[in-house]
């Protein structure tokens, strides 16, 4: 996209504007320039799912570690390191009977913002470009950049294809309006996105009773699902510990033949989940059920932080405390949150002391209680 801008630019501009130092700020003011794109795309999203009656979860500007985040419209406005990288906004229903064209207003919202955008910030500019910039060029040169940033963002959104965005493949606006249009029933395609984000939503505002009350009946309306299994041991687990999230497993459908579900990614991530409250519960008879269920995980999901750490927990538990430990070192450094880091962090400093050094075992033990801070502060500031 932004070699295009630049081909259009330079075709627009003609040769005055081949310098060097010219052609290097007027890439500096394309980059500059895509973060507002992508802010207008998404906060367009963001006010047309509330228009449409749609609960707003997070509107995301970026991809890797959160570095700031603000209430906004009922969700949360997210600001991450990569701004460049694109952006995400997430939206649900809760009612049970959602209108095919209350999600496609939605959808558009983000390509019509750009448009909006595009027009405003041209029409300015033709109205006082020239009283602030007296040359022409650079005056032209803005305008292209600014408005016709907006514009690419707009088309290339509309481009009906999968975009990777943080590790996901996921529907451009323009595929995603085709699939509206194809599909007839929205309620079955909505029904797992509106519980798993309102699930997400009530963990994220500390309200943990009711998010468990809530998965327990996503769970039974999904049970194939192995993404709202994981949720709800995780879930158990804060409000009722680790031994009692395991239960909800046991008690599971899957539970008869965990390795033959459907939802292999799903589950797989439920089982990793299972793996570590198992190995956290104090109960050695878990300690068979966590080996198997973590070593499925770690063969479906090798690269995840949360798969390599219950298996490195399951194998410090076991005695495998070398092994253990430096499975447990993969995932803090994979891992993304300070929660999980805080987790990670004092299990790895366990397995530390056992081994005998406990040097390193204190070093772990700080950065857990640095992890732990630092994720309260960040609750505090959203």
């Amino acid at each position: 996209m932004i070699c295009l801008i630049i081909g259009l630019g330079f075709a627009a501009l003609g040769d005055d504007f081949l310098l060097l130092g010219e052609w290097v700020l007027f890439v500096v003011l394309i980059a500059i320039a895509y973060v507002p794109a992508i802010v207008v795309h998404e906060l367009g999203h963001a006010v047309m799912a509330r228009f449409a009656g749609l609960e707003l979860y997070t509107v995301t500007v970026g991809t890797g570690p959160l570095r700031a985040a603000l209430p906004m419209l009922g969700g949360m406005l997210e600001f991450r390191t990569y701004p460049l990288s694109g952006g995400i906004t997430r939206s649900y229903f809760r009612d049970t009977k959602p209108a095919r064209w209350r999600r496609a207003l939605m959808v558009a919202g983000g390509p019509l913002a750009n448009l909006i955008a595009a027009i405003l910030v041209g029409s300015a500019f033709a109205v006082t470009g020239s009283a602030i910039i007296e040359d022409w060029l650079w005056a032209a040169a803005l305008i292209w950049v600014v408005a016709g940033t907006q514009l690419v963002m707009m088309v290339n959104a509309l481009i009906p294809r999968r975009i990777a965005i943080g590790g996901q493949r996921l529907p451009s606006d323009g595929l995603t309006l085709i699939e509206l249009w194809r599909n007839r029933s929205t309620a079955d395609s909505t029904l797992f996105p509106s519980l798993w984000f309102h699930g997400n939503r009530l963990l994220r505002e500390h309200r943990d009773d009711e998010a468990l009350s809530h998965f327990e009946a996503a769970y039974e309306r999904l049970p194939q699902s192995g993404a709202m299994l994981a949720l709800l041991v995780h879930t158990a687990a804060k409000v009722q510990g680790h031994r009692a999230a395991v239960e909800y497993y046991l008690k599971s459908p899957c539970a008869a033949d965990p390795f033959a579900q459907p939802d292999k990614d799903g589950f797989a991530f439920a089982y990793t989940n299972v793996a570590w409250c198992a190995a956290l519960s104090g109960d050695e008879t878990l300690l068979d059920l966590a080996d198997r269920l973590s070593r499925h995980a770690l063969e479906m999901r090798r690269l995840t932080a949360d798969a390599q750490g219950a298996r490195g927990a399951v194998l410090s538990r076991q005695g495998h405390l070398e092994e253990g430990a430096a499975m447990l070192g993969n995932a803090i450094r994979a891992c993304r949150t300070f929660s999980d880091k805080a987790e990670l962090a004092a299990e790895l400093s366990a397995a530390e002391r056992l081994r005998g050094d406990m040097e390193l075992a204190q070093e772990f033990s700080s950065l857990a209680r640095h992890c732990r801070a630092a994720s309260l502060h960040q609750q505090e500031t959203r």
